[in-house]
């Protein structure tokens, strides 16, 4: 009884005690206060082109910048991006003018944040021009079946009027195609391209101060420790009242 009597009227010491550990531990953390959570910032900038014959495609002829923003911001071009990369990574993309898209990173390293928008700035033309190549096969195997079925309705007719206008659609078809598939060896010679590639920017986009989760954690910690001092007083004290 007389043990539980003493630990009763020490309970003011352990609430000062508690209190105590709280308050170093606030003002450590406050100490650290001008530590701060620094973000920087890169950006490549991508010239976008529309003005493509219907030989020569690619793949944002007539539909705009908004159309290119879609694209860098597409899972395509994150799944390519992050490959080149090795890691996850996110990015912003803007349409600056007319015809010109930025894609930024932004970063707690300075030179990671270079290499995600450099990434994914390339990623972009990569991804471009597979779909450009893709949509011009497309094209190739729509006009080879379309001068397949010229082929069997001219095989069914006698010369004449119809016979030689079906003769001159098709020849005009095969030269189309003659046409594409020049255009496909070629490649894009019209596509979009990197006019100003990410730099490694050494000054902080901007600076977070940690004071309000410094104080957070230092309260909890300071509360923890507390409690540990205050169950081994009273622990040290039933053993003592025991004995």
């Amino acid at each position: 009884m007389r043990a539980t009597s003493d630990s009763t009227q020490r309970w003011p010491q352990y609430v000062a005690i508690v209190a105590g550990c709280v308050g170093i531990a606030l003002v450590v953390a406050y100490s650290l206060a001008p530590l701060k959570t620094v973000t920087y910032q890169s950006a490549a900038r991508i010239l976008l082109v529309s003005d493509a014959s219907v030989f020569e495609p690619t793949p944002d002829s007539g539909r705009g910048e908004q159309a290119a923003l879609q694209r860098v911001l597409s899972d395509d071009v994150r799944i390519e991006g992050e490959s080149q990369l090795g890691f996850a990574a996110t990015i912003v993309a803007e349409v600056e003018a007319q015809d010109l898209l930025a894609v930024r990173a932004f970063e707690a390293d300075p030179e990671r944040a270079r290499k995600v928008a450099q990434a994914f700035a390339e990623a972009y033309l990569t991804v471009q021009d597979r779909d450009w190549a893709s949509e011009l096969d497309g094209m190739v195997e729509d006009v080879t079946k379309r001068i397949a079925d010229l082929d069997a309705e001219i095989s069914a007719l006698d010369p004449g009027d119809e016979f030689r206008r079906l003769v001159a659609l098709r020849d005009n078809l095969a030269d189309s195609r003659d046409r594409l598939e020049v255009t496909r060896q070629l490649g894009p010679d019209q596509s979009a391209r990197i006019i100003d590639g990410a730099q490694l920017i050494a000054e902080p986009f901007s600076e977070e101060p940690r004071t309000r989760d410094n104080l957070l954690i230092g309260g909890l910690i300071g509360l923890v420790a507390g409690a540990i001092v205050v169950a081994a007083a009273v622990a040290t004290q039933t053993r003592t009242g025991r004995s």
